[in-house]
């Protein structure tokens, strides 16, 4: 295969996504975890020692274009006490690449019947930021149960909660929305988990947040957020076919540093770690062109390159791999991305 030809002296990559469903799963809470609260670690509840916390799944589906968040209160439990009720999920969607969401379903796993709504802000770093929560920054969109604590999300296994009987959602609740791309963009999963808030307004950048009503002795609320590593990823911008120029983003945690490199060849490829921590299985296989050489991810969250793909019709069917490694320039541990594939068009 002449990857060499088509990446070096062309200067390179190429491609139009796969169909299929990803997966990727964040936690909210927990250590490592933000509150707008206080410094605590993990972070809690405005009374300073009620810790609240959700997982959520994604899952994206690339040929129906729709993204499926599951959401579960893991609030931990304390007979007798009321349990913190989730009221608002705040995430984010690939800059650029995602134009618009829309709620299409959502049902629960018990209790009140869920009647909740999306907002989506497509671009979070002007204007009017209606999916910033607090010092979280601002989101590209917010699920939100509307106001007040009715139909909240409830850990199932909680016996408490300072709301009226009967007004909760029982969770896990599953949402179903549908995405609308940019022409040609290439996203999965772990680019919706791995994005970030922007601030100004808040002081923290992060991937996920949700805000917890009515929890613990003195039935306190707060504003929490997932805990934060490199979180790297890459998305395509463009429709890749021959003759066409397009873009890759590279993603990540500001002050993380690193590469995006592509391949012919999946891999996948074990990559050594530092003392104490696990070696990586980056999704490439030898050799590795590097798209994006090392470089320092800025508050901006993203860096990118733009690609012209060759006229050249030997090229169309190829498939291709890419992946980002960042590390954390205090340590030196490494992390690296799920990957993506793309195959180039005609």
């Amino acid at each position: 295969m002449r990857i060499s030809t088509v990446l070096v002296a062309a200067g390179f990559l190429v491609s139009a996504a796969e169909g299929g469903v990803t997966t990727a799963l964040k936690a909210i809470g927990g250590p490592g975890g933000f509150s707008c609260c206080g410094p605590g670690d993990p972070p809690t509840l405005c009374d300073g020692s009620t810790e609240a916390s959700a997982l959520v799944s994604f899952s994206y589906d690339d040929v129906a274009r729709t993204l499926t968040l599951v959401v579960e209160n893991t609030s931990p439990v304390e007979p007798g006490v009321p349990n913190p009720l989730l009221t608002k999920l705040h995430f984010n969607a690939p800059p650029g690449a995602v134009t618009g969401l829309s709620l299409l379903s959502q049902s629960g796993s018990g209790g009140a019947t869920p009647t909740w709504n999306v907002v989506f802000d497509p671009d979070p770093t002007s204007g009017t930021k209606p999916a910033k929560l607090g010092c979280l920054g601002a989101f590209s969109a917010r699920l939100s149960n509307g106001s007040g604590i009715a139909n909240a999300i409830a850990n199932g296994a909680a016996d408490t909660f300072e709301a009226p009987n009967g007004s909760w959602v029982v969770g896990p609740v599953t949402f179903v929305l549908d995405v609308e791309t940019a022409p040609g963009s290439v996203v999965d999963a772990a680019d919706f988990a791995s994005a970030f808030s922007h601030n100004p307004p808040g002081v923290h950048q992060v991937n996920l947040g949700a805000h917890f009503q009515a929890g613990g002795p003195q039935g306190k609320s707060g504003k929490i957020s997932s805990g934060v590593g490199c979180e790297p990823g890459e998305f395509l911008q463009g429709t890749p076919s021959i003759g066409s120029t397009v873009t890759l983003v590279m993603t990540g945690t500001p002050g993380c540093c690193g590469c995006l490199g592509v391949s012919d060849n999946p891999g996948p490829t074990l990559l050594p770690n530092i003392p104490g921590a696990p070696p990586l299985l980056v999704p490439l296989g030898v050799p590795v062109h590097i798209l994006i050489s090392t470089t320092t991810i800025t508050a901006g969250t993203t860096v990118s390159v733009a690609i012209a793909i060759p006229n050249d019709l030997s090229l169309v069917g190829q498939t291709f791999y890419f992946a980002t490694v960042l590390f954390l320039p205090a340590t030196g541990e490494l992390f690296v991305s799920s990957g993506s594939s793309v195959t180039i068009l005609p």
